[in-house]
């Protein structure tokens, strides 16, 4: 059997997605990481089926869910979204999506009439052929699910909608799929293909209608849900979790993007902004093929060597440290003041500090931002109320302890004696 390649999921975009327009790219992203999961689950369990088995045709009939979501998805985005968001964008501004749709329909369509024929036994189950016609349209839609992100990011958005006219469509919405939905097997399949980590919110269902759906209706299909790449309550599978969103790093890089960039060149200047991003782009190849290589180590496709994983995290921390020297330069309290008001400022920063609230984890953010911080210029940092510091130290680091211990820091952020001769000197 030849070696099983799984799809990486898109990064979390920034923002807060309480906010309607910040939810365009969020929700975005996590719906095109269910897709991403289910094709992942496919191609993970087609090497675990035999034909003539109860479980092979109940992964079969799985297999169908993941086109169904697919096709639903792509119909609603052609028919409802994209349109909603022509008529303010502009004619054709969706078109470069639909063109991605289109890339992908005769391979997509080749496997469905594969999967129709081995669901009918009109064909011979072949692990090969089925993983290779997964393939031939996958390999094609992880582009489109990533690249589509940028035509919906917020600054897009909020140049030509309203906050109004967004919150409508979005009540439209939320109409078509209640009266869209079975809850037999829609919900059930958001979940086994959701994120637990970043999208929990996601689908917004109330209480009891969830408890029913994974307690009641879940047993009406079980043997298909059981190939998912999550269990019910969306917590990734281990075999799966290599290929989950990294966010930390991106995370930092997105905000800046998505929100501080943005809202600085709002009062200094267009483009005032674009040498950060251009150094953004400078290091994201290489940092793309340390993930690679890091997702490779957690899947067991790689074997570990020590040079050859410190030489990949240098091709890209050596130009990502001279753009976290360079950056500051551009944010110098002279700069800020000779174009912003105290006022803007601590309004930003009240937005800043409301975003981190709704998208921080406390299982694992603030311990990470403990074992490396700094302890002596930056003891204030995070923010965080002191009982819920102590319950962060305490109770909540246990979960993953076993993580934090390779950090600079112990978890009152004292630097760790083999570190301390590369600590910061004040600037004069």
């Amino acid at each position: 059997m030849s070696t099983l390649e799984l799809l990486h999921c898109v990064p979390i975009p920034a923002g807060d997605h309480n906010d309607v327009f910040d939810r365009q790219s969020i929700r975005m992203v996590i719906l095109h990481n269910i897709i991403i999961r289910g094709i992942n689950s496919v191609l993970h369990y087609s090497g675990q089926v035999e034909p003539g088995t109860s479980s092979y045709k109940s992964f079969l009939t799985y297999t169908n869910e993941v086109l169904v979501y697919l096709h639903k998805h792509h119909q609603f985005e052609e028919e409802r979204y994209f349109p909603f968001l022509e008529s303010h964008l502009g004619a054709g501004t969706m078109s470069g999506n639909v063109e991605e749709h289109e890339a992908f329909k005769a391979p997509l369509a080749a496997f469905e009439t594969l999967l129709n024929d081995l669901r009918s036994d009109k064909a011979t189950w072949n692990v090969e052929t089925f993983r290779t016609s997964v393939y031939d349209f996958a390999n094609l839609l992880k582009g489109h699910l990533s690249e589509e992100i940028d035509t919906i990011r917020p600054a897009v958005l909020k140049a030509k909608i309203t906050r109004e006219q967004l919150d409508a469509f979005e009540y439209e919405t939320k109409k078509y799929f209640i009266a869209n939905t079975s809850l037999i097997r829609d919900p059930q399949f958001l979940f086994i293909n959701g994120d637990g980590v970043n999208g929990a919110w996601f689908p917004p269902m109330p209480g009891p209608i969830s408890f029913v759906s994974k307690a009641v209706l879940w047993h009406l299909h079980s043997d298909w849900w059981r190939f998912g790449s999550c269990d019910k309550n969306m917590h990734v599978k281990p075999e799966f979790a290599a290929y989950e969103p990294l966010v930390n790093l991106h995370k930092h890089h997105l905000l800046e993007e998505e929100r501080y960039f943005p809202f600085l060149e709002s009062y200094l200047g267009a483009g005032t902004m674009s040498g950060n991003l251009e150094e953004h782009e400078a290091f994201r190849e290489p940092l793309a093929l340390f993930e690679t290589l890091l997702s490779d180590l957690r899947s067991d496709k790689a074997t570990w060597d020590v040079e050859t994983f410190r030489r990949s995290i240098h091709n890209f921390a050596n130009l990502l440290k001279v753009h976290l020297s360079g950056e500051i330069d551009s944010i110098r309290p002279a700069i800020l003041k000779a174009k912003i008001t105290r006022e803007q400022l601590e309004a930003f920063e009240i937005e800043l500090k409301k975003y981190f609230a709704s998208s921080s984890s406390l299982f694992k953010d603030p311990q990470l931002l403990f074992v490396n911080g700094d302890g002596v210029n930056g003891a204030w940092f995070p923010p965080v109320p002191g009982p819920i510091s102590f319950i962060i130290k305490t109770l909540l680091w246990y979960p993953h302890s076993d993580w934090w211990q390779f950090g600079c820091c112990d978890r009152n952020m004292q630097i760790k004696p083999e570190f301390a001769a590369y600590e910061p000197a004040k600037e004069q």
